[in-house]
């Protein structure tokens, strides 16, 4: 599915960011000025994951519904258009928004873990792209067998 593949690099993206808007924290030493302003330690990160949220899916949502959009428009000039009625299109539209929502949020969470940036990207560019490598493992080593 193209639509599902070309999401990859806003995983990606999202990913990164929450990452970055964590561990950046740490990298420039403002965490201590964060906690001083806000002494109760579980409220911050909490509103950190709820503005990343709230942010990512909704504009996970309006690029979700834009691109589905325009994609129809080509397509219906080719007379394989449909609709959003149809039945799994609404969910999978959805679901688009709600990828990049949870990336963003798995990002915040290994860079709060981490707490470094760079190793925080890896883990998260690793979490994402190892899945795929080893969904191809399988079918790789059925042809080496084969011949």
């Amino acid at each position: 599915m193209p639509g599902v593949l070309s999401l990859e690099y806003a995983v990606l993206a999202v990913s990164v960011l929450g990452v970055l808007e964590f561990s950046s924290d740490f990298s420039t030493g403002l965490i201590s000025t964060t906690f001083v302003a806000v002494p109760r330690r579980r409220v911050m990160p909490a509103a950190k994951a709820a503005v990343t949220g709230i942010v990512t899916l909704v504009a996970g949502e309006v690029v979700a519904f834009a691109s589905f959009f325009c994609d129809q428009a080509v397509l219906h000039s080719h007379h394989r258009g449909v609709s959003v009625a149809h039945h799994g299109v609404l969910g999978a539209v959805l679901a688009g928004g709600v990828l990049l929502l949870v990336s963003a949020t798995l990002g915040l969470a290994l860079g709060a873990i981490i707490r470094h940036t760079a190793d925080g990207i890896a883990t998260v560019v690793a979490l994402i792209a190892l899945p795929a490598i080893f969904g191809l493992l399988p079918a790789l080593l059925i042809t080496r067998n084969d011949t």
